[in-house]
């Protein structure tokens, strides 16, 4: 060291940052630029009431020595010390300093560095963080027991570094006043105590402690022990949180989902959650299990960064809704969750890609709007991305209908009393395109009218229009963004003749058949895809023999494309077919009579076949369906769950949970399938 400044002790008091203020400096020969330069030094407990620990150790007296190394033989010669601030001429150029903090006992403890340069226009700011020096030091640890807590409890205690890794691990009985831990190496630690009674928990929780050569850390731990299912957790005595935050991201903190949360502070920190003691995850952006959670209480976040710690708490409360044929409501979204909808004012259709990221949200009104949500970077959670404007002709229209591609790159709308077709790309972002329109009495499209139903192909390359105004299905193709009409095919000239009041068509998983509804006709039929026709496959008919099909209305194929779920509205039922021997195979039929109730709208399968989602005219029913020995059930969730779902209109399966459009409710109802 080019030179050694001491510096006399000085009060710090209860401040957690002081300012060191050298008065003068040596320059180097033929030199004469000096700048002006303000030194800091920072515990680097910050927040922690600065060095001081209550009640011991006394750590309000220290001696400071701060080394400065500049160019040449630059350094400090003289040195004031101030609670404000001095500036300092220092030569210009490359300098390091270095700060050290001895205890009232000469004892070093605390230590760090910093490299500035020192600009002629500028001068510099310097900034030192103390950190313990290494060494042994002394935990001297407090258990205070409220009189509630049983005499057979136990205090189970870790200490783990800063890897997780236990330092110390201890039980104690619930008599016990304390415990001195000796030859702790100096550092930050997290220690997860917990009250035991036999194998009940009781209460638990972790937080920092740190520890200073050659000196002795109190802390202090205060029990609440909790009334029934609150999980109020342990205090300590003192907190010291490093510049960080715990955050919940997930939509909403619900039994049986993940609580999905996040940590704000240094990058390439390590970031720690636990709950009554135990660590349940690491990461800054985390998802916690909710599954044995209590239903009110804090997550703790222990927080390590280089030679630096912190910490921060996190309080939540679990609501525990209704479980219904294994699904429960999640949340309910309005356009005060996501201000940045254009759709939630009168959200009314629904569409999403067959892996479920992609979610289409059309709005009612004579002025629709199409809207794509795909899944937050940070929450996880589908978020709105882009919306447009329904347009045809330079006007705004009254969207029916709208479909998202299987693939998710293309969202298509259309309106049942009108002739025309809407469709827009949708890029990797969620970022609708250019739009494509397609009218009907145009070249080609001369009888297009009506449109009743639109399906795209898995690979985007095809787009199937239903058009009841001519009985007949449009194929449209794709070259680069342009559609031009690939086929027609009357549904006339097949062997079901001519039907009436078309009102559905839908796609199988691999696009190999199509399936309509003719609600007039009392029948359904499925026609296999080719490359330049359509061809028949069967049909069914309430005349023939079906009891149930009595004006289908909604149509959907299960993921796996061998069943075909068919929506009726006169007979309120539902029922189910095998979509390669529609005409003989035996339907499963759904109604009043064993548990289906309501006048069913819409229907989509969940992503694994195994339930049915129902948007019925007062609620969503969800189908689970027989699998082994167990029996159908059936769940119904209304406006008695949350007044959104008292008129719902669209539905969709997305992002694992069955999503309900409510125009009247202005809002996204969110039901899924909680972990057990």
């Amino acid at each position: 060291m080019k030179n050694l400044i001491r510096f006399l002790a000085y009060r710090l008091g209860m401040m957690g940052v002081f300012w060191i203020l050298a008065g003068s400096c040596a320059t180097p020969p033929g030199s004469e630029l000096t700048a002006a330069v303000t030194i800091q030094v920072s515990d680097g407990w910050a927040g922690s009431r600065g060095l001081v620990f209550d009640p011991a150790p006394p750590l309000t007296a220290l001696i400071v020595l701060l080394d400065g190394d500049g160019p040449g033989t630059a350094g400090f010669s003289s040195l004031e010390a101030a609670g404000g601030s001095v500036e300092l001429a220092l030569a210009t150029g490359d300098w390091v300093f270095s700060a050290r903090a001895l205890d009232t006992d000469g004892v070093e403890i605390l230590s760090g560095s910093a490299s500035a340069r020192v600009e002629s226009a500028s001068g510099a700011t310097v900034s030192i963080a103390l950190c313990p020096i290494a060494g042994l030091g002394t935990i001297s640890l407090l258990y205070t027991v409220p009189p509630e807590a049983p005499t057979s409890a136990k205090w189970q205690c870790v200490l783990s570094d800063a890897d997780g890794l236990p330092v110390r691990v201890w039980d104690d009985d619930i008599s016990v006043g304390g415990r001195i831990l000796a030859d702790i190496p100096a550092g930050y630690f997290t220690l997860a105590a917990r009250l035991l009674d036999d194998a009940l928990l009781l209460s638990g929780s972790t937080d920092l402690v740190r520890v200073l050569r050659g000196l002795s850390s109190s802390v202090t731990v205060s029990l609440a022990v909790p009334a029934a299912q609150t999980g109020i957790g342990l205090v300590f005595d003192y907190l010291s949180p490093f510049a960080v935050g715990a955050s919940q991201v997930s939509r909403a903190a619900v039994r049986g989902y993940p609580l999905r949360v996040r940590a704000s502070g240094p990058a390439g920190a390590v970031y720690r959650w636990s709950s009554l003691g135990s660590v349940l995850a690491e990461g800054s952006v985390v998802d916690i299990s909710t599954t044995g959670l209590p239903g009110l209480g804090r997550l703790d976040l222990s927080v390590f960064s280089g030679s630096a710690a912190g910490a921060a708490e996190l309080a939540f409360e679990l609501e525990e809704p209704a479980l219904r044929a294994g699904h429960s409501l999640y949340a309910t979204v309005t356009s005060a969750e996501e201000p940045g909808s254009q759709v939630l004012a009168r959200p009314a259709m629904l569409s999403a890609s067959a892996d479920g990221s992609v979610l289409g949200i059309g709005s009612d009104g004579t002025a629709s709007k199409a809207e794509i949500w795909r899944a937050d970077a940070v929450s996880g959670e589908l978020v709105p991305k882009s919306a447009a404007a329904i347009r045809i002709g330079g006007s705004a229209r009254k969207a029916t209908q709208i479909a998202v591609a299987p693939a998710g790159d293309y969202l298509a709308a259309a309106n049942s009393e009108s002739g025309w077709i809407w469709v827009a790309p949708v890029d990797g972002n969620g970022m609708l395109g250019t739009p494509v329109e397609l009218v009907g009495g145009s070249s080609g499209l001369e009888t297009l009218g009506y449109v009743r139903g639109l399906a795209f192909s898995p690979d985007s390359s095809r787009l199937y229009a239903l058009s009841n105004a001519d009985r007949a299905v449009y194929a449209f193709s794709r070259s680069s963004e342009a559609w031009t009409l690939a086929f027609r095919s009357s549904l006339d000239a097949f062997p079901c003749g001519t039907l009436s009041v078309l009102k559905a068509l839908a796609i199988n998983q691999d696009g190999s058949a199509l399936a309509l509804a003719a609600a007039g006709s009392d029948a359904i039929i499925i026609l296999d895809v080719g490359s330049s026709a359509l061809t028949w496959r069967g049909q069914a008919r309430l005349s023939d023999g079906f009891s149930g099909l009595d004006y289908p209305q909604a149509l959907a194929f299960s993921p796996d494309g061998a069943r075909l779920a068919v929506a009726c509205k006169d007979s309120a039922s539902i029922m189910l077919f095998d979509s390669f021997v529609i005409e003989t195979a035996s339907s499963t039929l759904y109604n009043a009579g064993n548990g289906f109730s309501g006048v069913p709208l819409a229907l989509t399968f969940t992503g694994d076949g195994a339930a049915i989602g129902i948007g019925v005219a007062d609620g969503l029913v969800v189908l689970r369906l027989p699998a082994g020995l167990e029996p159908a059930s059936f769940g119904r969730f209304d406006a008695a769950d949350t007044p959104a779902l008292a008129t719902p209109l669209g539905l969709a399966f997305a992002d694992d949970a069955f999503y309900a459009a409510s125009p009247d409710g202005a809002a996204l109802v969110i039901v899924g399938k909680p972990a057990p």
